[in-house]
């Protein structure tokens, strides 16, 4: 939104539609001939930390080291990547373990990624959480009355990946 008041489609999907791809997503529709958008927060789904997209310096393009060709039919972002700045630069998920802050145009890449796959992180309700849970304790319960002992402690431990590979397979 800007300083009138007049709500501007984010970035990343006026990126992806001068590209030439629709975005997925509700974000807008139209209503009696004119483009409402729907402003909500979305949660990027990173691709991974810096360096995850491919990155060409203006110089390389500039002094032909670089073949415009491999930039043909891609969506191009041209932005500070120079890490020290201070002034583009942001924490993400990655940089907890690294460190290192992801710069701007980083971002608006993955953003971009992020509408184009709509692959948006989409919190869970609260009821849905709450359900979940009760199943796993209902699950514990069941496994202790049906194994004794070692056994019981044996098969949670087991079903222990199963648990991990579900909640991956939830985030891809």
């Amino acid at each position: 939104m800007d300083d009138t008041g007049v709500v501007e489609p984010a970035f990343s999907l006026q990126a992806l539609r001068a590209a030439g791809i629709e975005p997925k997503g509700d974000f807008e529709f139209k209503s009696a001939g004119a483009t409402l958008y729907r402003p909500q927060a979305v949660r990027l789904r990173y691709a991974g930390g810096r360096q995850t997209f491919p990155h060409v310096s203006a110089a390389s393009l500039l002094e032909g080291r670089v073949s415009s060709q491999s930039l043909k039919d891609r969506i191009v972002l041209i932005g500070l990547t120079v890490e020290g700045l201070d002034r583009d630069e942001w924490f993400t998920p990655f940089s907890v373990d690294r460190g290192q802050k992801m710069s701007g145009v980083e971002i608006h890449a993955n953003a971009i990624e992020t509408f184009f796959a709509a692959r948006q992180i989409i919190e869970v309700s609260n009821l849905a959480m709450f359900l979940t849970l009760v199943g796993f304790a209902f699950a514990l319960w069941w496994l202790d009355r049906q194994f004794e002992g070692v056994a019981f402690y044996t098969t949670v431990v087991v079903l222990i990946p199963a648990v991990v590979t579900v909640s991956w397979l939830l985030l891809k």
